[in-house]
């Protein structure tokens, strides 16, 4: 163990072999994609004399277009449908939250009546019970001048 830590290249090619070990793996991917050629380099550039030509017209282009634009009128027919049954659904929805929150405050309503003023002025807590008997106790004449009464 000794000559391991005397010796400073010991340790140091124990390292080297120990990652060339799990870099092996690394290496053998790395040239799988560095010799695989580039797709661009297959694909022919047109010349400027290509470009200037004018485009030439395919003859069942007229059957494709009236095709497109009967599937295109289609699609946009069912998604205004949808778009109308989705508003109804909304409507629907939005109706029936009004009815349910307008039956809930009448439920509100109800249920509690509002107390007038000399009923409210009358409504005893236990807490401020409590807080005025002790009140009476702080506030009211000395002990010495309400003496208790002897039993003798």
């Amino acid at each position: 163990m000794e000559l391991l830590f005397e010796n400073p290249l010991i340790p140091i090619i124990v390292i080297w072999v120990i990652s060339s070990l799990f870099n092996k793996g690394k290496s053998k991917k790395k040239t799988k994609t560095d010799t695989a050629k580039p797709f661009v380099e297959n694909i022919p550039f047109p010349s400027f004399e290509d470009l200037k030509k004018e485009p030439e017209v395919i003859a069942d282009a007229e059957p494709a277009i009236s095709n497109i634009e009967e599937i295109y009128s289609e699609k946009k027919k069912r998604a205004e449908a949808q778009l109308a049954e989705l508003k109804d659904k909304q409507r629907r929805a939005s109706e029936k939250a009004e009815r349910a929150a307008s039956v809930s405050r009448l439920n509100q309503q109800r249920k509690k009546p509002e107390a007038s003023y000399s009923e409210k002025a009358f409504l005893i807590e236990k807490e401020k019970v409590a807080e005025a008997i002790v009140w009476s106790e702080i506030l009211g004449p000395p002990r010495a001048k309400k003496p208790h009464r002897s039993m003798k």
